[in-house]
């Protein structure tokens, strides 16, 4: 297979432009009597570039001209501009809309430049027009072309529009018409572009031309601009130079005024070869920018093009039948050379060679022939597959014949033969003759056969046959004849075979093994698993031997706890005792059930085939009288207290399974004999010091004595009580109540972090804690906030209780818990108000802020009371006490007005106020002299009140010629006394004198400027 490869090297030298675009690849081939032709306009009035009018049109025309026995056979109309594209335009007043779209972005010292073209097939349109003026319009580039034209942009504005026309003309040559088109550029930094077309066949250069279809080409840039074939430079002087090929001219009608596109051709027929089968095209640019559209190649290039056809196919419609007949045609149709015999074919089943054939006669132009071939399809080639025909094909994908098209050889159709499926190993099936019907598993006979096919088994071959009467359960076959034969059908969806197989049931001397449990030893002890077993082995019934070494297992619900196995072979209708003693695990409960098999390895396989399978066990239920469990008895101990000691002795055995009687006796004795228990264990008192308990723990077949000890111990425990002093409370304030816990009626210390639960009218406040362990007689002083509810009364009682959470649990085992608690009614005080504070003013120091005295206050928040003031900027930290004002008597403002709150605070209660700070713009102080010495002491003009006051004044210092020196802004700052205007001092300090302002505020509160005199020493 030959195929024409085309190539686009683009060699990339970025320096600071660089482009992306679409590659220019092969769209359409014509072969045949033809030639093209190109018409098409720019939109450009004149040549782009640096100050040219930056203007283009909306729609311009051309002309087509064909002789009269020239007819279209195709048209392209191809149009391109700067931007990102106008994609709808209209031809002759047809709306025409791109159908395939192309893009170039270019990029020049960092700014990206976009460029598009678009194309639409207008054969029809052409056709039925025929020669005659042509115009494009509604390309409208108006409002993208200012930001490319030069300056500001690139110089790359433009616009335009060409029909590449395929025609024929009976008395041309067979020629190849290539359309290549893309969108492409070459410049200085993109210098070379280059085509390669492989796989010709040129037998005459007679004719053979390149053309094109160039944007943006300039022609006052001739840098190193080139076309070249085969590395010849083409040019046609004086139209197209052979160093500027892309200089707006149109080789068609001999135009130089295609402003910024070039519609050239070039004749080629002196830089190719008869016999050639390749040509390079290469495109140049030193400098110009430009864009490739589209190229186009008319070479005499004469070649068949054969292809092929599967009419029919005859067999593969019985059943195991692989002989095939195809019907096949071949062509050399749009081709421009006979296609000569023999050109081979091959078919191919899945890409396997299966039968080979080849044209008879030579096939001329447009012309066809018909074969046939008939072959068999081989064994390995499933059922199911392609079958492909392949003209120009020896049999291994290589062909002989050079062709215009290489990938269009073949022709292609699913097959589907009818296979019959495989019945592999069948056998014959056999059964002893024991005792009961015997049942075949006919399925086991066909195990080997693929389970993908469809099977059923019939007593009759006619059945099978017919595919009528399957055996409905083949897996449970009770045998009617003795042999019997049986039919098997097996089938796929296409085919189905028949064969049979033999079910024998056979006369076997088989013994027939049963056991009986004759007695049972142990299961009457309290608390014994150790079990002894009399049993029988019998052989009755039988037609064999029950060989010695049989197996017997045996099993407590279910459990295997013990194995055996016969001594001695038993003959027929004979017998063997046996004995067995095992202890039955303790995992198994007290009643199971006891089952003994003979012919059991130990999990339910026997190793002795028997007339019988199905009697092989016997069992009896079992109850073992289990002792009850006594865990986790422990000894109690209780520490010796004012009301008495009492013991719950449930807490000795609450480790013991309730599931058990269980009682509590004063000697081992009663508890043995099951008399005088003790009627309330969970409150006894006792009797001696230390004392034994006994206790009793039944089931209802056996019971345990056990018994565990009683004793009262002195304990140091200590006794916990609290209270605190009479307190008044103050509303929104915070209520610091000391507090003393005591241990005092008590034998041992309070541990430290005893809490303390601290209520107001039964509402939690807070929980405190002891710091110290307090010893015997000793008590602990501390204090606690208490933040007390807006909603109490004026009066409530205030509660402690120690040794309590607010979940009422204890943490201490005390002496006592009935002292834990005191309370006290409290009663909230007040102060007087404080009364209402003035607002202070102060001038603006600048931006709205001045320094104020927050303590001229004082006296008025005190009002002849005692107490603290404090100073806050937000009301949340006044309540809170907290984040106060660090020197209120030399306070900035932070914002303007702005409010601050003030607490006066004494031993009672506190209260709050507020009051403003606002600024307000004075009149500046202008001083009448300075000393610019750099003494640091009065070295500049400061005028008070001035600096971030006014931010609009315009300060003016003149001369007493009146001559202006200076001017200062408030950026400025104060003057410094060097001169800033004028040519006599300017920037340097001006002489000792006087000299003369003038002040403007551009304040509406000061409209009028301040004027006077300022004396300059040092």
């Amino acid at each position: 297979m030959h195929f024409i490869k085309h190539y686009v090297l683009v060699v990339l030298l970025v320096i600071c432009n660089f482009a992306f675009s679409q590659d220019i690849t092969l769209y359409q081939q014509f072969n045949g009597n033809y030639d093209y032709t190109a018409f098409g306009n720019t939109l450009n009035i004149t040549e782009n570039g640096a100050n040219s009018p930056c203007t283009i049109l909306t729609s311009s025309s051309a002309a087509l001209n064909l002789e009269p026995n020239q007819e279209v056979v195709a048209a392209f109309l191809y149009w391109a501009g700067s931007g990102p594209g106008d994609f709808d335009v209209t031809f002759n007043q047809v709306p025409i809309s791109a159908e395939r779209t192309f893009n170039l972005t270019y990029n020049q010292s960092g700014t990206d430049y976009i460029y598009f073209a678009a194309f639409a097939e207008v054969t029809q349109q052409v056709q039925n027009t025929g020669n005659g003026n042509y115009t494009l319009a509604d390309l409208d580039l108006t409002d993208v072309i200012p930001a490319y034209c030069s300056p500001p942009g690139s110089g790359t504005n433009f616009g335009g529009w060409a029909v590449t026309v395929v025609y024929e003309d009976s008395t041309l040559p067979i020629n190849q018409v290539n359309i290549f088109d893309g969108l492409e550029s070459v410049n200085r930094n993109n210098q070379t572009l280059e085509i390669t077309l492989n796989n010709l066949m040129v037998l005459d250069t007679e004719g053979a031309k390149i053309g094109f279809l160039a944007w943006e080409g300039d022609a006052e840039i001739a840098v190193n601009e080139t076309l070249r074939i085969n590395g010849y430079i083409l040019s046609n002087p004086p139209l197209n130079p052979p160093n500027n090929a892309f200089n707006g001219t149109n080789s068609f009608t001999g135009s130089n005024t295609l402003y910024n596109m070039d519609i050239d051709f070039y004749p080629i027929s002196g830089y190719i070869n008869v016999g050639d089968t390749s040509a390079t095209i290469q495109l140049t640019s030193g400098q110009d920018f430009v864009m490739i559209n589209n190229i186009i190649t008319v070479l005499n290039t004469e070649l068949p093009d054969a292809t092929i056809s599967i009419d029919n196919t005859v067999g593969g419609t019985e059943c195991n039948n692989r002989e095939l007949t195809v019907d096949y045609t071949v062509y050399n149709l749009n081709s421009t050379a006979l296609l000569p015999a023999p050109t081979p074919i091959a078919f191919y089943a899945d890409n396997i060679l299966v039968a080979q054939a080849a044209t008879i006669n030579d096939i001329p132009i447009d012309g066809q022939e018909s074969g046939s071939v008939s072959f068999t399809v081989p064994a390995e080639i499933g059922a199911d597959f392609i079958l492909k025909a392949v003209v120009d094909d020896i049999g291994n994908g290589t062909g002989i014949v050079r062709e215009l098209n290489e990938d269009n050889n073949e022709d292609e159709i699913a097959f589907h033969l009818l296979e019959n499926p495989v019945i592999n190993r069948l056998h014959d099936l056999e059964k002893c003759d024991i005792v009961g019907d015997e049942y075949f598993d006919l399925t086991e006979a066909t195990s080997q056969i693929d389970p993908i096919y469809e099977l059923s088994f019939h007593l009759s071959e006619e059945d099978a046959e017919n595919n009528t009467n399957p055996i409905l359960n083949p897996e449970t076959f009770r045998n009617t004849e003795n042999p019997q034969t049986i039919y098997i059908r097996v089938s796929n969806p296409d085919c189905f075979l028949i064969d049979s197989f033999t079910v024998t049931v056979l006369d076997c001397p088989l013994p027939d093994a049963t056991i009986s449990l004759d007695n049972l030893l142990g299961d009457m002890e309290c608390g014994n698993r150790e079990l002894t077993i009399d049993y029988t082995v019998y052989n009755l019934e039988s037609l064999g031997i029950l060989p010695a070494g049989t197996p017997i297992a045996f099993y407590a619900d279910d459990l295997l706890i013990a194995q055996s196995a016969t001594v001695t072979d038993i003959p027929i209708d004979g017998y063997e005792e046996g004995s067995i003693t095992f202890t039955v695990p303790e995992e198994i409960g007290s009643d199971f059930i006891l089952k003994i098999v003979v012919d059991d390895i130990g999990n339910g396989t026997g190793i002795i085939e028997e007339l019988d399978e199905t009697n092989n066990e016997d069992g009896i239920p079992v109850h073992l009288l289990i002792n009850p469990i006594i865990t986790g008895l422990k000894n109690l101990e209780n520490c010796e207290v004012i009301d008495g000691d009492h013991f719950d002795l449930t807490e000795s055995t609450s480790e013991i399974d309730p599931i058990y009687d269980l009682s509590f006796h004063l000697s081992e004795e009663d508890a043995e004999n099951n008399v005088n228990s003790i009627p309330h264990p969970e409150n006894f008192q006792n009797t001696e010091n230390p004392q034994t308990i006994y206790v009793r723990v039944a089931n209802p077949d056996c019971f345990l004595v056990d018994s565990f000890t009683v004793t009262v111990i002195f304990c140091p425990i200590p006794d916990a009580t609290v209270d605190f002093p009479e307190i008044n409370a103050c509303r929104n304030r915070i209520l610091l109540l000391p507090f003393t816990v005591y241990n005092l009626e008590a034998t041992g210390p309070l541990p430290a972090n005893v809490p303390i639960a601290f209520y107001a009218d039964e509402i939690p406040l807070n929980l405190a804690y002891t710091k110290n362990s307090i010893p015997v007689g000793g008590s602990e002083t501390n204090e606690v906030q208490l933040f007390l509810p807006d909603n109490l009364a004026d009066t409530f009682t205030l509660t402690a209780i120690v040794n309590e959470d607010f979940n009422g649990n204890h943490t201490v085992e005390e002496i006592r818990m009935d002292n834990n608690s005191f309370s006290r009614q409290v009663s909230f005080e007040s102060i007087p108000p404080i009364p209402n504070l003035p607002n202070l003013i102060k001038c603006d120091e600048g931006f709205n802020t001045a320094t104020f005295d927050l303590t001229v206050q004082d006296n008025l928040v005190y009002s002849g009371s005692d107490g603290l003031v404090v100073y806050f900027t937000s009301l949340e930290d006044a309540l809170e006490n907290s984040n106060p004002i660090s020197s209120p008597s030399d306070y900035k403002n932070v914002s303007d007005p702005q409010t601050i709150y003030v607490r006066f605070d004494n031993d009672i209660c506190f209260a709050t106020a507020s009051f403003l700070l606002k600024t307000e713009k004075c009149a500046p102080f202008i001083p009448q002299g300075f000393s610019p010495n750099n003494d640091g002491i009065n070295d500049v003009f400061e005028i008070s009140n001035l600096l971030d006051v006014y931010p609009n004044f315009e300060l003016e210092i003149y001369s007493r010629n009146g001559n202006l020196i200076h001017t200062g802004h408030n950026q400025d700052g104060f003057w410094d006394g060097v001169a800033t205007k004028g040519l006599l001092f300017r920037g340097s300090l001006v002489p000792v004198g006087t000299y003369y302002y003038v002040l403007m505020l551009n304040d509406p509160n000061y409209p009028e400027p301040f004027i006077g005199w300022v004396y300059v020493n040092y």
